[in-house]
């Protein structure tokens, strides 16, 4: 049996609207030493949509928390940790330190994700 020609249009379109296809992929590094990045803290742009893929060396021990996603990383010493997101939700979100007496500490960074 053979389906008409606005099914298989249908369908295609169907597939298509799930997958934004402008989506890519972002990568950031940065180094904490004393608890901190830079001052002021950086901000790292992002389109809606995209991915970014955070990877931070810590000197200490530190739980990371990016606000608004929820996203927790801890690092340990030396050792680098990677914070990926898919970047849906579009305004300017703090990544700080938290625990160890940390949970008012400022921003170590932003991550601003712009609308499309």
């Amino acid at each position: 049996m053979r389906l008409p020609r606005q099914y298989w249009l249908f369908a295609t379109l169907t597939l298509l609207a799930g997958t934004p296809v402008w989506s890519a992929q972002q990568s950031a590094s940065f180094e904490v030493r004393q608890q901190r990045i830079a001052n002021p803290a950086p901000t790292v742009r992002v389109p809606q949509g995209d991915t970014l893929v955070l990877e931070l060396r810590s000197d200490t021990a530190l739980d990371l928390h990016l606000h608004g996603y929820d996203r927790m990383l801890s690092l340990k010493p030396g050792i680098p940790g990677r914070l990926q997101l898919q970047a849906q939700a579009a305004g300017r979100f703090p990544l700080a330190a938290h625990g160890r007496g940390h949970h008012h500490a400022p921003a170590l960074l932003y991550v601003e994700v712009i609308p499309r």
